[in-house]
């Protein structure tokens, strides 16, 4: 059995090109983030408002977070290729994939939250 050393377990540092692709890809990232938190938020306030002027009830809507679970879904059924109004079809090794990613990231987190 071989012993790695410090520089075999290094990451490699990253090429000028790597690295401007690297930044590129982040803020990319970044502000999808933002679009996807700040569509939420829009759409909450929009069925409140919606709410009131239809029904004429201050009532709650659902909140932001609602939302992103229905986009997680829809993302979900995006990935696996199943019909995200019926969640039906698609592919069930990628479904399976996806779950199992999920479930090692929760257990990581969980790990990390009980560390702290």
């Amino acid at each position: 059995m071989s012993k790695e050393t410090t520089e075999d377990m290094a990451c490699p540092v990253p090429t000028p090109e790597e690295a401007t692709l690297y930044a590129i890809l982040d803020e990319a990232r970044e502000t999808m983030f933002a679009k996807v938190q700040e569509a939420a938020v829009q759409a909450s306030r929009s069925v409140a408002l919606q709410m009131k002027e239809a029904l004429g009830t201050d009532q709650d809507a659902p909140p932001a977070e609602f939302f992103l679970a229905v986009a997680h879904q829809y993302i979900f059924c995006q990935l696996c290729e199943a019909d995200h109004q019926t969640l039906s079809g698609g592919n069930p090794d990628v479904a399976e994939a996806i779950i199992r990613s999920c479930t090692g990231i929760a257990s990581t987190w969980g790990k990390t939250e009980q560390a702290s």
